[in-house]
């Protein structure tokens, strides 16, 4: 083989990376992540409390510049990240709410988080998340609200 054919190898940490990356960029793909692509703008959206509630703020755009950035050491550092934004969304908001409702979806699609498509397909494809109801009322909780980078 000549040594323009060759595939490159590449570092298990930059592998990682790549990985991470390409699961964060499709989870932030999905309609319902609209949401938490932003950190929360709580004095704009009028939430005093929020700051008290969520001691740990975290969005999905946040977890992408960290990424890029190199700023995780291990792969868990980013699941953990992860796992916070839909931690502080069911955190502030109520059970039963929109957001809440949205978070548990997202926290909930396996394939997304490991860069795996093929068990939220089939989750979806079985009905278990009801899927186009939760795109439906995502987006008209979107609709009604408004807001411009109102991440949970």
């Amino acid at each position: 083989m000549s040594s323009s054919k060759k595939q490159k190898v590449l570092p298990d940490w930059e592998r990682n990376v790549q990985a991470c990356t390409k699961a964060l960029k499709s989870l932030m793909k999905n309609p319902a992540a609209g949401a938490f692509l932003m950190p929360v703008d709580w004095k704009a959206l009028k939430l005093p409390t929020y700051p008290k509630i969520v001691k740990n703020p975290m969005d999905l755009g946040t977890v992408l510049q960290k990424l890029e950035a190199s700023r995780y050491a291990k792969v868990e550092d980013f699941a953990s990240d992860v796992q916070l934004v839909w931690k502080n969304a069911k955190a502030f908001n109520l059970e039963g709410s929109d957001i809440y409702e949205v978070a548990v979806i997202l926290e909930r699609i396996p394939g997304e988080a490991r860069g795996d498509e093929r068990p939220a397909a089939r989750g979806r494809q079985q009905g278990g998340w009801r899927w186009a109801e939760q795109r439906r009322r995502h987006a008209r909780w979107r609709g009604a609200h408004q807001v411009q980078g109102g991440g949970a």
